[in-house]
């Protein structure tokens, strides 16, 4: 914040809001905006949710039964010790007004009583009332700062409830885990997982279908507030599908029900709002329950494949021609429908995007016209580019507008760097560097990796201008004399990296399992040196193929020392690979 107000960037955080207008009528008053918000978030979901049409399908139809059981275990006074001592003395106090550093210092004497506690609770079977109160603070988005609608809610729960709820979200997480009950491909809220993971294997598995000579139709789901409009009657319907046994649904359902919340604005408190629907903001066991609600949607499915990251949602319909893609396309939406309305969802379709993947050779062979996509005879858009987890991807997977993007971003950052350098040490440019501008860089960059040369370029030339910036150096000094002064990689080198230790975790068991099996272990009768571990190289047609993960990612593995190969030690891998990866040719081909 304190870089945004010298650089004078904008920062969306409003900490007095002075107006708010509620049909055109201007409010002034913090405690009537404090109503007004608070009002707001409680009937946002519970709103939308009677908007919906009745299905006449039941939620059951699209789940697979189990014949596991989970039940509700009394946690140990030494793991509620652990837990409280494990709580970041940073996190903002409920409205029950006990201070997480105090939790902190007396985790040795309140641990046990509160362990007792929370043994007496999953015995009767319930979540107390007190627990379930809120505190929230609305939070500014974007846009007009007088239009409720552009803010969103930051729920502040009792501490001691969020230690409660995690004893129970292990419980119930691993129990979900160890019975690979949770989709295969959702990646949001889970462990190994992560925004990355999830677009390597989406953008490779559009690779190979390009590859084959096919189309990918690419539907980027918008669901109208999802988090805010489930329904706890069907949450508990499929929390039995799932095996969760008679006394542990009673304690969710008293989980579930009765909560409330007051709203906080400019120092002034609401009174008390009841929420209907929707999972706790806030909470910790509240993404869980997401996961779970929208987790058989998949099997809604006939041709297409649903790739999750919590409600971010992309499906993938491949077909041979744009008669075909339409067609199925249209087909998978209609049961896509059909699984929203059984769940009491909705799409929102004016945020609902359709993309046509493929190579321009393919696309000007088939001589499209325009697709027809519709659901519930209202059209879907369709571009040429979509946004995507941070991501903005086109629709020949060049990665041009969003490497536009991030230049403009990290152009926007150096200029700020640039203004305050003079009030700065140069260590604190460099930490202003790592906290500002690197991320960009960064971020996804195994997704991205594989750019043309020239947009590689215009990346490096930014490094190279902060570098210039931070060192207070001359047009006339070289910019490699100035990464090596800094102790940076040059990006192209920096994204080998990354992709390398992506690799490790992909092969040694620290990825999702749709990472881990794109690769094969290349077996033969001969051996040859250098063979240990090395990986079966697909044989491309294309070179959409050869710059995908499933591919560069084979050919970088393969091209790392045997001894490398052979570690099994995350941390010995980084260690080792960052010594290893700068002898390598900067220009090596294809990595």
């Amino acid at each position: 914040m304190l870089i945004d107000e010298l650089s004078s960037r904008k920062c969306r955080r409003v900490r007095n809001i002075s107006e708010i207008k509620v049909d055109n009528e201007p409010i002034t008053s913090a405690v009537q905006m404090a109503e007004v918000f608070n009002d707001y978030f409680a009937t946002i979901g519970s709103n939308l949710a009677s908007e919906i049409q009745p299905s006449s399908t039941e939620p059951e139809f699209y789940l697979q039964p189990t014949d596991t059981i989970f039940s509700l275990k009394a946690p140990s006074a030494i793991t509620v010790c652990w837990l409280l001592n494990q709580l970041d003395a940073k996190k903002a106090t409920g409205l029950d007004r006990i201070p997480c550093k105090l939790l902190k210092l007396s985790s040795s004497i309140v641990g046990p009583s509160l362990a007792y506690i929370f043994k007496s609770c999953i015995d009767a079977e319930i979540f107390p009332n007190e627990w379930k109160i809120a505190k929230v603070i609305p939070l500014f988005k974007k846009g007009s700062k007088r239009e409720l609608g552009n803010y969103r809610p930051i729920s502040v729960l009792p501490l001691v409830s969020k230690v409660f709820e995690k004893i129970i979200y292990y419980q119930l997480y691993d129990y979900l885990q160890e019975n690979r009950l949770l989709n295969t491909y959702q990646s949001g809220f889970r462990s190994m997982h992560s925004t990355t993971k999830a677009l390597l294997e989406t953008t490779n598995n559009w690779s190979i279908n390009i590859d084959n000579g096919l189309l990918d139709g690419v539907l980027f789901i918008d669901l109208k507030k999802a988090f805010d409009t489930i329904d706890h009657e069907i949450i508990l319907r499929k929390l039995a599908n799932y095996g969760v046994d008679p006394n542990a649904l009673r304690f969710f359902a008293s989980y579930l029900c009765n909560r409330s919340q007051k709203c906080t604005v400019n120092g002034a408190l609401s009174s008390v709002s009841k929420l209907t629907c929707g999972v706790p903001q806030g909470s910790i066991l509240g993404p869980l329950f997401f996961l779970i609600y929208i987790n058989d949607l998949p099997n809604c499915l006939d041709i297409s494949c649903a790739k999750m990251f919590a409600d971010d949602t992309n499906i993938t319909v491949p077909g041979s021609n744009f008669a075909e893609l339409e067609q199925a396309t249209n087909s998978e939406l209609t049961n896509l429908n059909s699984w929203l309305k059984a769940n009491k969802l909705s799409l929102n379709i004016a945020k609902t995007e359709f993309m046509v993947v493929s190579s321009r050779q393919k696309f000007l062979a088939e001589n499209c016209s325009e697709l027809n996509i519709r659901l519930d005879n209202q059209p879907i858009s369709r571009d040429d580019h979509a946004k995507s987890l941070g991501l903005i991807i086109d629709d020949r997977l060049s990665w041009s507008n969003y490497i536009k993007e991030l230049c403009r971003k990290i152009s926007s950052a150096i200029g700020a760097l640039r203004r305050i350098r003079s009030l700065v040490s140069q260590s604190t440019a460099v930490q202003i560097y790592n906290a500002l501008i690197q991320p960009h860089f960064d971020y996804c960059a195994p997704v991205w990796d594989g750019l043309s040369s020239y947009l590689c370029e215009k990346l490096q030339k930014l490094q190279n201008r902060t570098a210039r910036v931070i060192l207070q150096a001359n047009c006339e000094v070289n910019s490699s004399l100035l990464l090596e002064t800094l102790k940076w990689d040059q990006l192209s080198l920096r994204r080998r990296k990354h992709k390398a230790i992506m690799m490790f975790k992909s092969l040694n068991g620290l990825a999702p399992v749709y990472l881990q099996d794109l690769f094969s272990e290349r077996h033969t009768d001969y051996h040859l040196r250098d063979s240990f571990h090395k990986l079966n190289l697909p044989k491309p047609r294309t070179n959409y193929l050869k710059r995908r993960v499933g591919y560069s990612g084979a050919l970088l593995w393969n091209s790392l020392p045997e001894s490398i190969r052979a570690i099994r030690s995350i941390g010995q891998f980084k260690k080792e690979i960052n010594r290893t990866l700068q002898t390598f040719d900067s220009h090596s081909a294809i990595l």
